[in-house]
């Protein structure tokens, strides 16, 4: 089990907010990842800061290992940190309710990043065992200011 630290041997200056080094989103991930635990609560698994630069620098072959002890079709909710280059962003993706919601706090729009993850989680991930024979899909990417659906079948 991996234990829910920081390591205190290098010094982290913040001189924005907007800066966080990704040890602290990391270590804020797992600890989603462990309250997520507790009864009544929806199960979330987060991939770490190095996980969607890696994802759309390599594609899925890069970060297929990532998931190898972990289901993650079997929790209820994705967390995906984003980083680009002056802030952090989050992408959620809700298996119960079918979305991709990105959160940008400077209210930024980033359909290429839900366009990968849906590529990675639903068209290809989701092609093998995952679903049915002959069903469709709907899943839906959302943000303030766009909605789109997209049909996987």
């Amino acid at each position: 089990m991996q234990s829910n630290y920081c390591k205190v041997t290098s010094s982290i200056t913040l001189t924005h907010m907007d800066d966080f080094p990704s040890q602290i989103i990391n270590f804020y991930m797992n600890l989603l990842m462990e309250r997520s635990k507790e009864k009544g609560l929806p199960t979330v698994h987060a991939f770490n800061t190095f996980f969607f630069t890696k994802l759309k620098t390599a594609g899925y072959q890069a970060v297929k290992r990532w998931t190898k002890k972990v289901d993650v079709f079997s929790v209820d909710v994705l967390l995906v940190p984003i980083h680009l280059g002056v802030h952090w962003c989050l992408a959620v993706i809700d298996f119960r309710k079918k979305t991709i919601t990105y959160y940008d706090s400077m209210g930024g729009i980033n359909n290429e990043a839900c366009r990968i993850l849906l590529r990675l989680f639903w068209l290809n991930a989701l092609g093998g065992s995952h679903r049915e024979e002959g069903t469709e899909v709907l899943f839906m990417v959302s943000d303030p200011f766009m909605l789109s659906i997209f049909r996987a079948s």
